[in-house]
Parts: structure tokens; C-alpha cells; sequence
């Protein structure tokens, strides 16, 4: 079995990881309107643990795009590389 991988497609799943991390960074505070204090006190805590929680996720997922798009510059380097040994044989057998 084969895996097969492309800078293109480690470039793509770089973008998408970036998107989702900044979706989940992205939480807006709920409404906590009416005179049930207990209430928006327990709301604001378990939204404190939401955001929290987005963030180490949100980092996470950037961290992740980031290795992918090194990744990616890594396999186009690798096969720019191969590409001109390939290349310089190539020039040696014909000299021959």
C-alpha cells in the first residue's frame, strides 16, 4: 500500500486546518439577559470553558497548518531536488 501525497493537497488541508481553527476561536458571548442570577452565572462559567476549550483547539489546528504547509514546502524542495539529479544523469548518459 502506497500513500501518495501531494504539496497541493498538504497546501489544501494547511487552508481548511486554518479555517476550522479560526471558526473555533471565534465564539461570541451568549445572551445572559434576565434576573436569574444563578443562572447567568452558570452561563458565563460553562461559556468561559467553551472559549477556553476554542482556543487550545483553535491553536491546535493552526499549529497543525502550519507542520502541513512546511510539510508541503518540504515535498516541492524534495522533488525540485530529484527532478535536477534526475536531470544531471540524464546529461551523463547522453555524453556518453
Amino acid at each position: 500500500m502506497a500513500i501518495e501525497v501531494s504539496a497541493e493537497g498538504l497546501l489544501t488541508a494547511a487552508a481548511r486546518c486554518e479555517q476550522h481553527g479560526a471558526s473555533l476561536t471565534a465564539v461570541s458571548p451568549p445572551s445572559t439577559a434576565g434576573s436569574f442570577e444563578p443562572s447567568v452565572a452558570a452561563v458565563r462559567a460553562a461559556h468561559a470553558m467553551v472559549v477556553t476549550a476554542g482556543d487550545r483547539l483553535g491553536a491546535r489546528m493552526a499549529s497543525t497548518a502550519s507542520l502541513l504547509a512546511s510539510a508541503a514546502q518540504g515535498y516541492t524542495t524534495t522533488d525540485e531536488d530529484n527532478a535536477g539529479q534526475i536531470a544531471c544523469v540524464g546529461d551523463a548518459m547522453t555524453a556518453v
